[in-house]
């Protein structure tokens, strides 16, 4: 299967904002202004050449596309970091070697 170049940081972005609701929430987990979230997200959209949240004054809210996006990067963000938790926990184990 052919990749395309994937903005990773951005859909890390992403996955963020939908899972707290808003794009301060989401700025203030990753430690980073809310104008690089803003643009994150700008970047993204542009890269999929879709709206991914809609911007009212009641915050942000999810479009189609965001909404159909979020599981698939949930899913495949909380695989990775099972396997990280058990590569993690490989490198802790002590060989004892008896000689």
């Amino acid at each position: 299967m052919d990749r395309p170049d994937l903005p990773l940081n951005a859909l890390r972005v992403f996955e963020v904002i939908m899972r707290q609701g808003s794009f301060t929430k989401a700025a203030t987990e990753l430690r980073v202004t809310q104008a690089a979230v803003s643009h994150q997200v700008a970047r993204l959209e542009d890269s999929l050449g879709v709206t991914l949240f809609l911007r009212t004054p009641q915050g942000v809210m999810p479009t189609d596309e965001g909404r159909m996006l979020f599981p698939v990067l949930e899913q495949g963000f909380d695989a990775i970091s099972r396997v990280l938790d058990r590569l993690d926990r490989r490198r802790d184990i002590e060989i004892l070697s008896v000689g």
